[in-house]
């Protein structure tokens, strides 16, 4: 197994102290989008120090949900197109989010 260290553009602020769970949920999400690759289950418990009983549950959930898929093979988890398109609807009484949108 390879031990691939996952290196964010930005600091994560400290995820696993956070109290709310619904702010851990959307901490791990942020994890994953910065990552701009498919990231495992073991590189995410590295990256939020969340236990992986609780990250599990969290990505299921999300899995569910439509904002996260695996990857063929089911090692590695990706967003999808729900989660981009939920912040552009999120985003469109701002002119520039035309643009973002577009991307996706």
């Amino acid at each position: 197994m390879s031990s691939r260290v996952l290196s964010l553009p930005v600091e994560t602020p400290e995820i696993a102290g956070e109290t709310s769970s619904t702010l851990k949920a959307f901490a791990v999400l942020e994890v994953l989008v910065r990552a701009g690759r498919a990231v495992t289950l073991s590189e995410l418990m590295q990256a939020t120090e969340l236990p992986k009983p609780t990250l599990h549950r969290t990505l299921a959930l999300f899995e569910e949900a439509g904002f996260l898929a695996r990857e063929p093979g089911g090692r590695a988890y990706n967003a999808c197109r729900a989660l981009p398109s939920m912040c552009c609807a999120a985003m469109a009484p701002q002119r520039s989010a035309a643009r973002y949108c577009a991307v996706w």
